[in-house]
């Protein structure tokens, strides 16, 4: 699906993503952290506030993990980015960023080309 009607966080391993603050460095790789970001998902973009979260569309073609970067929000994140959507799960939804699962790895986000959940 690419839109879901009500706010929500996004955990991994039981950690929220972190919301990306003000940085004048763009975009920003997303991390883990306590203060959790609040995230909408409207016709395949995942916001928080003036933020998108996702994966750049200019990646490496290579089957590593990708980074999950904070873009600000306007007409040029819209060409810059993978669409993100959802899938339903027993008890919430599971966030897919170009059909690759979220993974963590030493506290920053990846995209996990290999099939991780």
């Amino acid at each position: 699906m690419d839109s879901i009607d009500s706010p929500f966080t996004i955990e991994i391993d039981g950690k929220p993503i972190a919301n990306v603050g003000d940085s004048s460095h763009l975009p920003v790789q997303a991390a883990l952290g306590s203060n959790a970001a609040v995230f909408t998902l409207k016709d395949n973009r995942l916001k928080s506030g003036d933020w998108v979260l996702a994966r750049n569309i200019t990646e490496d073609r290579s089957f590593l993990p990708k980074q999950v970067l904070w873009f600000k929000a306007g007409a040029d994140s819209d060409k810059q980015v993978h669409p993100v959507t959802a899938q339903k799960v027993a008890d919430g939804y599971q966030i897919k960023f170009a059909n690759a699962s979220l993974i963590a790895e030493d506290g920053n986000v990846f995209a996990d080309l290999m099939g991780g959940e």
